[in-house]
């Protein structure tokens, strides 16, 4: 056996240990790496009016209040306007189930 071998053999087993610790940190992580990512996302998207508002004078916390404020509300607004139109789509479909029904009864005994 080559004098090498077993110091390569132990290189070789130390690299497939350090490659499993980070795979195990990194799954470890991922969840917080998320809301980081998420976070540095949405500092980047609400920053030019946040900085708009503290360029007028207004402290940048009260700023960034503000903002957010105003985007939970925009997004309660969408979402109740999107249920309501998901609700209306439903009723349709459900008041024209019987159409729906003989519309393919028709084409099944015309094919």
């Amino acid at each position: 056996m080559p004098g090498w071998l077993p110091r390569a053999m132990v290189l070789a087993l130390a690299l497939y240990a350090c490659f499993q610790l980070g795979s195990w940190a990194f799954d470890q992580l991922i969840g917080l790496l998320t809301n980081v990512l998420i976070a540095f996302f949405l500092a980047l998207a609400i920053e030019p009016a946040v900085g708009r508002m503290s360029a007028r004078g207004m402290r940048r916390g009260l700023a960034t209040f503000l903002v957010f404020i105003g985007l939970m509300i925009f997004s309660a607004g969408f979402v109740v306007l999107l249920g309501s139109m998901l609700a209306g789509q439903i009723l349709d479909m459900v008041d024209d189930f019987p159409k729906y029904i003989d519309s393919v009864i028709n084409w099944i005994n015309q094919t």
